[in-house]
């Protein structure tokens, strides 16, 4: 147990301690305070000494104030005003370049749109001559020229519009289904009556405005004289509601041989672009009469198959890639696929082959539809007879690319007889020359 003196030693020494801390912490507060005091008075004799200063010199800070103000009103008003001098020139600048870049706008415009005119090439002389004109007299001279130029220019831009205006539309309260009447006819009959508006060659064209398209009817013929008049009785008054420039043409077989439809319709095609430059080319057997006007026989934009529902297959398409009875072709179409085979003689195989040519050089042909492609067949003996045995090896071989080429117009050998210009048609008579076949390689691609 620890005695009592070392206790109450203790005790002394922890009172020592507090004693000595308490005083180090007055110390240093009273310190702070001090330094608290002295800052406060510093800051008394700053504020002081200002005071003093403006009372000493008050003039001179007052005047050196109002410069600087005077001078930063005047460096505002100066800039202000040069501010707004360079808007100005800005404004001006920007007008003219506006101007020049409207003027730069319709020069590029008119020439756009002369190059496109019969004027073109004459204005773009004068444009080019205006490059390199730098006189005001000489512009204005040219300015003139141009507003003359404008004048004939717009002028024939109206004769173009009222061109385009005048053009034959259909009446489609005329159109639709008609009653084909197969009674026969004498053909010296027609002229002067149901027929009495056909020209010569069996021609007519609106006279009211433009035609719609310019049309040869190519009609392949033997021995269908009990056909003729019931077909151009037909035809005529069907083409006539169409408002279209048309003819029809007989094309004929006068020779010995079996007849030859895909050789007629090339020879019809030949002779009928040396009387008139047609844009459109019919193929029309002349025993199918149409029975719907609204089977529009006006250039179509590709090879369109027309008779698509023939009463005698109950108006339904036999199979998909049948291309016979009536076609119609754009000149430049037919060319491409070189027209018909020459090669097929006797019945059947030609319009198969056309099949093939029109799907391997252009590649798609069109259809009316079942309802508005309806034709009516004449009777007639039938044709089985006179098809060869061998027809269908024949279209089987045909049927390679390289034959396109050298079989169909660009190997057509005929002869005309004779060219008849009769009041209903024109007639031309030919000889297809079978044995000239042999000498230009017809014969050898079979």
């Amino acid at each position: 147990m620890e005695p009592p003196k070392h206790r109450e030693l203790k005790t002394m020494l922890y009172i020592v301690i507090l004693f000595g801390f308490s005083f180090a912490f007055l110390y240093i507060l009273s310190i702070d305070k001090f330094i608290v005091k002295i800052s406060r008075l510093d800051l008394e004799i700053l504020q002081n000494i200002q005071i003093m200063q403006s009372m000493i010199q008050p003039n001179v800070s007052q005047t050196h104030d109002n410069k600087m103000i005077e001078s930063s009103q005047d460096m505002k008003f100066e800039v202000k005003e040069d501010i707004k001098a360079l808007r100005k020139e800005r404004i001006g600048f920007d007008i003219e370049e506006s101007s020049e870049r409207q003027k730069m706008k319709r020069e590029r415009l008119k020439i756009w749109s002369l190059n496109k005119s019969n004027l073109g090439k004459r204005k773009m002389k004068e444009r080019s001559r205006v490059m390199s004109f730098e006189s005001k007299d000489d512009i204005n001279a040219l300015r003139k020229e141009d507003i003359a130029f404008d004048h004939v220019e717009i002028h024939e831009r109206q004769k173009i519009k009222r061109k385009r205006q005048n053009f034959c539309s259909l009446n489609k309260t005329n159109l639709g289904p008609i009653i084909v009447n197969t009674n026969p006819v004498d053909i010296l009959t027609l002229k002067d009556g149901e027929l009495s508006f056909v020209k010569p060659g069996g021609q007519w064209t609106p006279n009211s405005c433009i035609p719609r398209a310019e049309v040869a009817v190519i009609v392949p013929f033997r021995k269908r004289e009990e056909h003729l008049g019931i077909f151009l009785r037909h035809m005529h008054k069907f083409l006539k509601v169409q408002m279209i420039r048309y003819r029809i043409f007989i094309v004929e077989q006068d020779d010995e041989y079996e007849f030859n439809r895909g050789k007629l319709m090339n020879v019809g095609f030949r002779e009928a672009l040396k009387m008139h430059p047609f844009n459109c080319i019919v193929f029309h057997d002349i025993d199918l009469m149409p029975e719907d006007t609204r089977n529009d026989y006006a250039c179509p934009h590709s090879p369109r198959h027309m008779s698509v529902a023939i009463d005698k297959f109950d108006y339904l398409l036999p199979y998909d890639h049948i291309f016979g009875g009536v076609e119609i072709f754009l000149t430049q179409d037919y060319e491409a696929v070189n027209g018909f085979s020459n090669s097929f003689w006797g019945w059947g195989g030609e319009d198969d082959n056309l099949y093939f040519r029109v799907m391997n050089v252009i590649g798609h042909l069109t259809r009316p539809s079942l309802r508005v492609g309806r034709y009516q067949m004449l009777k007639h003996f039938d044709m089985e007879r006179y098809r060869p045995p061998d027809r269908y090896e024949e279209l089987r071989r045909s049927k390679n690319m390289k034959y396109i080429s050298t079989d169909g117009l660009s190997s057509l050998q005929y002869k005309v007889k004779r060219i008849l210009v009769l009041p209903l048609f024109t007639v031309i008579k030919v000889d297809l020359q079978k044995h000239e076949d042999r000498l230009f390689g017809v014969e050898q691609l079979f």
